[in-house]
This record gives structure tokens, sequence and C-alpha cells, in this order.
């Protein structure tokens, strides 16, 4: 079975019931997918990976799966696109991506799934399209029944360290390292960092640098 959160797209479960196999929607404290109560799966498309990068929430959602004792994995749904979609007080237009979104948007994904992996021992895989998650989940499904005796059960529960998770937030942005990530998430709250001015000096953080995080988190 796979136990679907209930703020999940219906149109996955509805895929993956057409592939064979029972599903269940329910609420999940931690993640989106819980498949035969072996493996955990958090979801993510582009835009929303991108967004919980800025505001810290996918650090707390990574520590959280790494805190369990079963297998877990980070699912990034989507491409990065040459366009993006603009709320207007009157319309919604369709504007091009410059080069330099393109590739800062790609350099954080680049961040976020490497301390995934490195800081959290969370795998990741990506797909294109809803149906090739349900394919996955599918996947997912079938090999973990095959070997379920041999993984462990999964008991979800929260924990949270918010000091480690906004170090982790900012470690993601490019030239910054653990000792300044750890240093700025000691001393400072992420609305501090936002507001630093160009008069700002902290230790161990240049005029380019500094920059580039005021950059980052005001974007």
């Amino acid at each position: 079975m796979i136990i679907c959160d209930i703020h999940e797209p219906r149109e996955i479960g509805y895929l993956i019931g057409n592939l064979g196999v029972k599903i269940e929607i329910k609420s999940l404290p931690i993640g989106d997918y819980l498949i035969n109560d072996r493996v955990l799966v958090e979801r993510k498309t582009i835009s929303d990976l991108l967004s919980s990068t800025y505001n810290g929430r996918i650090f707390n959602q990574l520590k959280n799966l790494a805190d369990l004792s079963g297998k877990c994995l980070l699912l990034i749904e989507g491409e990065i696109t040459p366009y993006k979609y603009v709320r207007t007080s009157k319309r919604t237009i369709k504007v091009d991506r410059s080069a330099k979104e393109i590739e800062r948007m790609r350099s954080t994904i680049e961040s976020v799934v490497a301390t995934s992996y490195l800081s959290y021992n969370v795998p990741f895989y990506f797909c294109k399209n809803k149906d090739q998650v349900a394919r996955f989940l599918v996947s997912l499904h079938k090999k973990s029944s095959n070997i379920g005796s041999k993984l462990r059960p999964i008991h979800l529960r929260k924990k949270h360290n918010v000091e480690e998770i906004k170090s982790d937030m900012i470690c993601c942005i490019p030239s910054f390292g653990r000792k300044i990530g750890d240093y700025l998430a000691k001393n400072y709250s992420i609305r501090e960092l936002c507001d630093l001015s160009d008069h700002t000096s902290i230790e161990g953080l240049g005029k380019k640098r500094l920059e580039l995080l005021h950059e980052v988190l005001n974007t």
C-alpha cells in the first residue's frame, strides 16, 4: 500500500491506482508518500523546492526525514523553464527568465540536493512530470514489497533544531561554508540577515558574499 498525504495532488493518487497499487489518503506528519511502511518520500516541484529553500522549510523537512530509522527519499518533479508567469492586478502574464536567474535557480537546486545527500543522507531523484512520479512510486512499492523484511519500519515523528536548519539553508548559497553558516545561524535570525546592509561588517564575510546573501534572501 502507498499512503498519500491529503495535500498531494489527486492526479498522482489516481495514476498510482491505475497502475494497480492500493492507495490510502490521510494526513502524514512527515513526508508525502509512505510506501509499505518502509519508505518515505518527500515530493517537491521545482518551484516549491526553490521557495522552501529560500524560507528554510526544506531543511526542517530533510532533518525530519534523516531522524527516521527507515529509508527516505527526496523526489523532485519538473524542470527549470525559460519563462515564468507573473500575476498583475488585472491578469497573469508570461515573462522570459534571464540567463542569470536560470543559473541561480540551477545552482540553488544543485546545492540543495547535494546538502540533502551529504548532510542528511537523504538521496534524491528527478521526475519530469506527475506520470513519472507515479510510476517511480509504484516501482518503489514493488521493490520494497520484495525486500520488505530487510527494511526497517518507519515510525513517524517530528524533531526540530532551528539553528541547524538555518545553517543548512545558508550553506546552500555558493561560497558559503559550514563555518560561516553556523556562525550566522547562531548570531542572526533570517529576518536580520535579510535586512543586512552593504555597510554591515561581519567577520569572515566579505562585501561580495554579503551582497550575494542579500540578493538570495531578498529575491
